[in-house]
């Protein structure tokens, strides 16, 4: 069934279903929910672009690449939501193309459809993958990677090396990708151990293309860059407890059933299947490619607070291994009813995913969900004065505005510490109470936005609010502010 259909519409299926995953992703730039995120990303994509250094200049608490590639659309074409969403929205269309050729590489142009329809009719993964975040650079370098590894003979030291090269980018993007580069190195290893032109070329891309991305600034401040990449996430922002933590991993596997659950079957009908009957699964760089995003996984399992969004990286990834798997049962069942109504389970299953869906975060209240940023972007432009510095702790006001923050608080509401010490906090480029109290007193922002949610997330005293009331005055309010629903305030300094 599946082969006369790949052969009535050869090359039409694909298409389409880019097709469906651009209109998503469209809708998504237009109408998806702001994420808190997206607000310090641009934000700090700009920065890079007027000289600033991450972690030597401000908190970064990522690899840089993203920074440097997402800053140029914006020095291009000027800082907006919407330029860093088209931007990723582009980067996952690259993912489709590659994903789909991966898929049918290894699995046939039946699995390939298959695969592409996992991601395409996905609405939950289009959205991240939209996003201003990481997660959409980073699954398609993890595409990338994978499709010059099984695309050409591994033997060729230039197609392991292009392997190497972008996933050593993906993890200059991601850090929870570094398990990944880890284990490509020892497959490389390995299986090409006779080989040695294939290991020389990988390890020393491998060196070289990693050392570019973190050394020069390790070699500025080792203390800082340690902080931002490995040590900030043990700071326990916000006092997350172990039972919070513990909670939140739990959350997790109904959370990924419901978004991801045809993916997930296929992968585990794959693995009983394997028992069964191995001549199912012939290729083994399936397997390989399981490990790859069995490591990212785990890695972002044992984050503090794990989320459902983290894994987004690894959907279409996993979506291939799924083609794969679909396509091997498909492949050697027997014909008949069995064989149709097997096809014909997974194919409905996948059309009706964007209806299973809980958790898309969608504004159809507003035009955009820009609108009232944008809206306190021009009260903030009609009355600060030139060179005015914001205090927010939502960056996507700066954005907008074309305004710089006040230093320390550039990574958005992550950047309050308040019981550090004034020497500790300025060296990470953080502020704590007194240094939010500080600038508030002595009216050093133009204006100040703060959100009920920040206020009680990050346990805002009623003395600091107090000091906001004595020298600022509230401009504007606005209900269902940002992704949270919450209210937004909107202060001028009084005269």
């Amino acid at each position: 069934m599946l082969e006369r259909l790949s052969a009535a519409f050869h090359g039409k299926i694909f298409f389409v279903l880019i097709a469906i995953y651009a209109l998503f992703g469209v809708f998504f730039i237009l109408s998806g929910l702001l994420n808190y995120d997206e607000g310090f990303y641009l934000y700090e994509s700009k920065l890079v672009y007027s000289g600033k250094l991450p972690y030597i200049d401000f908190l970064y608490t990522q690899p840089p690449l993203f920074l440097y590639v997402y800053g140029l659309p914006q020095f291009l074409f000027g800082n907006s939501l919407y330029v860093g969403r088209t931007t990723s929205l582009i980067f996952g269309i690259l993912t489709c193309i590659f994903l789909f050729r991966l898929a049918k590489k290894i699995g046939g142009e039946p699995a390939a459809n298959i695969s592409l329809a996992l991601l395409a009719l996905n609405p939950y993964a289009i959205y991240y993958l939209t996003l201003a975040k990481t997660y959409a650079l980073a699954s398609f370098l993890l595409v990338l990677s994978m499709y010059f590894l099984v695309n050409e003979n591994i033997k060729n030291p230039k197609r392991s090396a292009l392997s190497v090269f972008f996933m050593c980018l993906a993890v200059g993007v991601r850090l929870s990708v570094a398990p990944a580069l880890i284990l490509l190195l020892i497959y490389i290893f390995y299986t090409q151990r006779k080989n040695f032109g294939v290991i020389k070329y990988s390890l020393l891309t491998a060196v070289l293309t990693c050392s570019i991305i973190f050394l020069p600034f390790f070699a500025l401040d080792k203390d800082i860059a340690a902080f931002d990449l490995l040590e900030y996430r043990q700071t326990q922002l916000f006092g997350t407890t172990i039972s919070q933590d513990i909670i939140s991993k739990i959350a997790l596997f109904p959370s990924l059933a419901n978004k991801y659950f045809v993916i997930i079957s296929l992968i585990a009908l794959g693995a009983v299947s394997r028992f069964i009957r191995k001549d199912f699964f012939p290729n083994s760089m399936t397997t390989f490619m399981f490990f790859i995003v069995a490591s990212i996984f785990l890695f972002n399992f044992l984050l503090t607070l794990t989320v459902a969004e983290y894994q987004t990286i690894i959907v279409p990834l996993a979506a291939a291994i799924a083609g794969y798997i679909f396509g091997g049962i498909y492949k050697n069942s027997q014909e008949g009813f069995i064989k149709f109504s097997f096809a014909a389970l997974i194919i409905l299953m996948i059309l009706l995913t964007p209806l299973s869906q809980r958790g898309i975060r969608v504004d159809l209240s507003n035009l955009t969900p820009l609108q009232q940023v944008e809206d306190f972007a021009d009260a903030v432009k009609g009355k600060a004065p030139d060179g005015g510095k914001l205090l927010a702790f939502n960056t996507i006001l700066a954005v907008e505005s074309g305004m710089d923050v006040l230093p320390g608080t550039e990574i958005s509401m992550f950047s309050y510490f308040p019981s550090w010490e004034n020497e500790k906090a300025k060296k990470y480029h953080v502020v704590n109470k007194e240094i939010l109290d500080g600038y508030i007193e002595s009216k050093a922002a133009a204006a100040i936005l703060l959100t009920s949610f920040e206020i009680e997330t990050l346990k805002i005293e009623n003395s600091t609010l107090k000091l906001i009331e004595e020298n600022y005055n509230l401009e504007k309010t606005a209900e269902n502010w940002g992704p949270w629903g919450d209210t937004a305030y909107l202060y001028f300094p009084k005269s």
